[in-house]
């Protein structure tokens, strides 16, 4: 596949392909820690394409801006030559440019199940719902929120910075990072729920 300026493909879009064709055509996995894509402040404006740039950059198959490397510009043209370029990162896995994680202070993660299991819930426990479906635990701290807004307001959520925080989305990549957002205003107890 070959694509040019014709479709005026921007590196959003392309990481949307790339990611449909790594998962529909070779039938590669999601990473579960995006945690390195924290640091791209452009993926926060994009609500729809969070999944798919997080995925292409933490493989190290789309990098980060050549002008700004804390941006991924979700807008800029892509050309044939260089989409052919991440194609074969995403076929070659030794091609790869793979940033390194981040870690957060007062971050923990939990599979679904793992948490029904736990007591862990209770009334001063906040749960905060980052996803498109109705994903919020039975309790009644229930907020639903956007990753956007925690990244705008992220002392919004609590005045009380040690009250445990619960985070659920649809694929986990926007709880992620916006546990980042939260261990790095000071929020020491926050719980990232994996799919």
């Amino acid at each position: 596949m070959e694509y040019g300026y014709v479709e005026k493909m921007n590196k959003a879009e392309a990481a949307k392909r790339l990611f449909n064709e790594m998962l529909y055509v070779l039938g590669e996995e999601e990473l579960k820690d995006v945690s390195a894509a924290s640091i791209l402040k452009d993926l926060y404006d994009c609500h729809h394409c969070v999944r798919y740039i997080a995925q292409m950059y933490c493989k190290g198959i789309i990098g980060a801006s050549e002008k700004n490397a804390a941006v991924f510009d979700l807008n800029e043209n892509v050309s044939a030559l260089v989409f052919k370029e991440w194609q074969e990162r995403l076929y070659n896995k030794k091609l790869r440019i793979v940033p390194k994680p981040v870690k957060f202070e007062g971050v923990k993660f939990m599979t679904r199940s793992e948490l029904e299991g736990k007591s862990m819930v209770n009334y001063e426990t906040l749960v905060i719902n980052l996803g498109e479906k109705d994903l919020l635990l039975n309790h009644a701290k229930n907020i639903k929120s956007s990753l956007q807004e925690i990244k705008l307001n992220p002392y919004g959520v609590s005045d009380d910075r040690i009250r445990p925080v619960i985070l659920v989305c649809d694929y986990g990549i926007k709880s992620q990072l916006a546990a980042g957002i939260l261990s790095k205003s000071g929020y020491r107890d926050i719980t990232v729920v994996l799919p």
